[in-house]
């Protein structure tokens, strides 16, 4: 019979509503549930590996070691029910063990999320909901409407073209925007697919109207948006960043927007949270939020829905849907 390990703390076994699908679990083997794993010893926990045909993991998990994967001949599937599978090590793909991962369901929310921020900062629709005489003066000069415009017709630019940036480029099409890519790893026969025209950072930066952060938070990438960066940005666009803080120098950030020159939405920062007196908190022209982009609540069982198929698919003896590539982990934010 198949063991599975389920290796969620408490937490994410309830936040992930793994006891609704407890019994369809149950149903595809002899499973052990791990909630507890941090107070296991380490030969304890690993022992629970090395018992294992299949592991379900997710937010917070203790990762095995190199060691235990080296142990673990039986182990054939990581069916991870979060985005990035950074904290499981590399060595089990190149063991050839499949480690899946549910990010599709996570990058879709974000995407959303990207699209209605997007439209908040175009109808400045945040002087209508903050009471901040600070916000309203910003946006409204006496006796003036407030301006506003409409996301149909802008040129859009995507850095970094994942699983987010493209379920964000499906929600701008009916909105006709031009959408320009940054991605070293995109070809040209990929963006011609996607209709979408590949470029250069500067270039992309000069041209776009919303600029959308996607890339992942890699050594490579890291402080790639500096003060010369945001600097091309023209004025009055929008910047969004719903991919990791690190990838924006914080200092040169707050200082462009102290300049009231753009507008930004932020739900990732660098240090993350902002310290409650970070003049980025406060700025009428930024809004912030703590890292909600996604998922959203009601998407949690569909991340776990798509891990649990994978698993279903694997002991069927068919390929799961969502495997993670030694390419693609490489890329994959920490």
């Amino acid at each position: 019979m198949t063991t599975i390990l389920c290796a969620l703390p408490e937490d994410t076994y309830q936040r992930m509503r793994m006891p609704e699908f407890e019994a369809e679990l149950r149903g595809m083997g002899s499973v052990i549930f791990c909630r507890q794993p941090r107070e296991l010893s380490e030969a304890e926990y690993s022992a629970l590996w090395e018992e294992s045909d299949a592991v379900i993991t997710g937010w917070g998990f203790r990762p095995p070691s190199v060691e235990t994967l080296q142990r673990a001949d039986r182990l054939k599937i990581i069916c991870h029910t979060a985005g990035s599978v950074r904290g499981i090590p590399r060595y089990a793909i190149e063991k050839g063990i499949i480690v899946t991962s549910a990010r599709a369901a996570i990058a879709r929310t974000v995407a959303e999320f990207c699209l209605l921020n997007a439209m908040i900062l175009l109808r400045r629709y945040l002087v209508y909901t903050d009471t901040n005489p600070a916000r309203a003066g910003f946006y409204q000069a006496a006796g003036e409407r407030v301006f506003s415009e409409t996301l149909y017709g802008k040129t859009v630019g995507l850095i970094g073209f994942g699983f987010v940036g493209r379920y964000f480029r499906e929600l701008l099409r009916p909105f006709g925007c031009p959408t320009l890519v940054y991605d070293p790893y995109m070809s040209d026969e990929e963006a011609a697919r996607q209709e979408v025209e590949k470029t250069d950072l500067h270039t992309l930066l000069q041209r776009s109207r919303i600029v959308s952060l996607h890339a992942p938070d890699i050594p490579e990438t890291r402080g790639m948006i500096g003060a010369a960066e945001l600097a091309m940005i023209p004025d009055g666009a929008i910047f969004l960043n719903s991919a990791r803080g690190r990838l924006v120098d914080t200092e040169a950030l707050t200082q462009e927007m102290q300049t009231g020159r753009l507008f930004a939405a932020l739900d990732v920062t660098d240090p993350e949270p902002l310290p409650p007196d970070h003049p980025l908190r406060n700025l009428p022209n930024v809004l912030w939020t703590p890292h909600i982009a996604g998922p959203t609540t009601d998407e949690l069982p569909q991340m776990t829905r798509m891990a649990l198929d994978d698993l279903a698919r694997l002991l069927r003896g068919e390929k799961p849907l969502y495997p993670i590539t030694l390419e693609a982990y490489d890329r994959m934010s920490f």
